[in-house]
């Protein structure tokens, strides 16, 4: 046999043999990953989709705490009120409900007070769109190792997991309900603004980048604060579902109400605040009082001056021209209308120019340190 053939031959059985490891490998390392998936399933108490989920049931103590269902437009409270769900609050319990995982089985446990799952403290249901019903019963906390007591809905079986899951299912309904008042589309840009108060009223308006007040130009950092807040203005609490007493409230005559537009949307927010500083909200087309942090009637009730644009000029540095060969020494140009300064009067102006954005009308002077 010449020696090529003998290198050949032997290359072939050294990939015969390095595909033998390499399959082998590869078979062994599914394997592994089949068996850490059916570990990682058999340690979940569910196995369901989340997006399947219908309706989703709190109680507590034997007690309904409150009820969502699932439609079109999101999440709904049933019971014990009709409101929105806060579907950034009750995706997130979903996904804990769904990945909960037993951390040991307490096999052979037939009585179910010592672990205090004859009355459970919490449950938390969920209903699926094929009508199937799953569960979880909360009950008691072990201490020396940090679990709580649990149990599927319908199953003897009782089971131990990390105590600290408790805190993803112990919620209010206030807690699964919307909070946004203005309740604008999140994507929605706020173009205007018109809000009556004790303070002269005023409108804001959004000019491209820029914001105008009763049409001039408006200082821009406040009437973005006035936008912010009155789109993210959210609920502390719901101080009444409805009210035929507003004066409670101090919405029978309200400090301010604001009328905001954000795309094709428009809200009017009436703003009170009761006798012990309390701050209160409703929009005009829902009969619920909301309480709300005190500040948003700070941010609304705004003086013409602290919404008047305060730079006096706006003079742009670069057109301040470097001195040219073509010039006499000592000599600078502008690029707008050509004149001559000396070099030293022109740096001053200047300047001076470009100083009065930090310099408030009525201040009558420079901020300390500048150029006079």
């Amino acid at each position: 046999m010449k020696q090529t053939t003998k290198t050949l031959l032997g290359l072939a059985v050294l990939l015969a043999v390095a595909g033998v490891i390499g399959g082998a490998a590869l078979w062994t390392g599914k394997q592994e990953a089949q068996k850490e998936e059916a570990k990682e399933k058999g340690e979940k108490l569910f196995d369901f989709d989340k997006a399947h989920v219908k309706t989703l049931r709190l109680d507590k103590g034997g007690q309904l705490v409150v009820q969502l269902e699932k439609g079109d437009k999101g999440w709904r409270l049933t019971q014990p009120v009709q409101a929105r769900g806060d579907d950034a609050m009750i995706e997130p319990l979903l996904t804990a409900l769904a990945d909960l995982k037993e951390k040991k089985s307490l096999e052979g446990e037939k009585d179910l007070k010592p672990f205090g799952l004859d009355k459970p403290a919490l449950e938390v249901s969920v209903k699926l769109d094929d009508g199937k019903e799953q569960g979880v019963q909360f009950g008691g906390e072990n201490p020396f190792d940090n679990t709580l007591y649990a149990k599927k809905r319908g199953d003897s079986a009782v089971g131990a997991i990390d105590a600290w899951h408790k805190s993803s299912f112990d919620k209010s309904a206030f807690d699964l309900r919307e909070k946004r008042i203005t309740d604008l589309p999140a994507g929605a840009e706020v173009k205007r603004i018109e809000v009556t108060s004790a303070a002269p009223p005023y409108t804001l308006e959004k000019d491209g980048a820029a914001w105008k007040v009763n049409g001039q130009a408006a200082d821009n950092a406040t009437a973005g604060t006035v936008a912010s807040a009155l789109k993210e203005l959210r609920a502390t609490a719901v101080a009444a579902e409805t009210s035929s007493k507003l004066s409670g409230f101090g919405l029978d005559k309200p400090a301010a109400v604001a009328r905001v537009t954000a795309g094709a949307e428009t809200r009017t927010v009436k703003l009170g605040k009761d006798g012990a500083g309390k701050a209160y909200a409703m929009r005009d087309d829902s009969p619920v009082v909301y309480e709300v942090a005190p500040q948003i009637l700070t941010d609304v009730e705004k003086q013409p001056f602290d919404l008047e644009n305060k730079q006096l000029f706006h003079v742009d540095r670069e057109a301040c021209a470097r001195p040219s060969s073509s010039l006499p020494p000592g000599r600078w140009s502008s690029r707008g209308p050509r004149r001559l300064l000396p070099t030293e009067a022109w740096r001053k102006r200047c300047s001076r120019w470009s100083l009065p954005s930090r310099v408030r009308r009525g201040s009558g002077r420079p901020p300390p340190g500048s150029t006079p």
